[in-house]
Parts: C-alpha cells; structure tokens; sequence
C-alpha cells in the first residue's frame, strides 16, 4: 500500500475501482436497472483520466466534464451531470 496518497488518487482509484465493478453494465442492448447503466457508462467515460491521475499525470477538466455529459446523453439523461455540479457549487444552506 501506498504511503503517501493524495485526494485525486483516492477518488480516481475509487472512480476506477467502479468502472472495473460495472464493466459488464455498458452497452446499449443492456438490461439492467438505467441507474446502474448510468454509472457504467459515467465511470467508462472517464476512466482513462482516473488512470491519469494514478499515473501521476493529470487532464483536461472541460474534455472529461464533456465526456460525461455524452455518457449522460446516451443514457437518456441529458443534462444531468451539469444540473448535479451546479447543485454541488451552491452554497450549503445552514
């Protein structure tokens, strides 16, 4: 185990960990529940920049945040990962 991990790492290892578990769930013929099919098609979408970032490297911000709207897209859920950072970057209410 690694001694020394940074934040990105451990939420690109997770991000990659989910792609490796739902890899059987992307396809469009697919029959299983569209929330898991979502997930599968979000972590395929980008898991070649958790490998980036595992590897040391890192990647362009706008071209993953793309790549997981197309992922969205092809599930049917057009929008929905730009809805959901919007909601993330509202302020918490107290």
């Amino acid at each position: 185990m690694a001694s020394v991990v940074t934040q990105a790492e451990v939420l690109a290892l997770a991000l990659y960990e989910i792609r490796r578990l739902l890899a059987s769930e992307v396809g469009a013929s697919i029959e299983v529940p569209a929330h898991i099919r979502h997930a599968a098609h979000l972590a395929y979408a980008i898991h070649n920049e958790a490998l980036s970032v595992l590897a040391g490297g890192g990647f362009d911000a706008l071209d993953a945040l793309a790549r997981l709207g197309n992922a969205d897209k092809l599930v049917g859920a057009d929008g929905f990962t730009l809805a959901l950072l919007n909601e993330c970057r509202r302020p918490a209410e107290t």
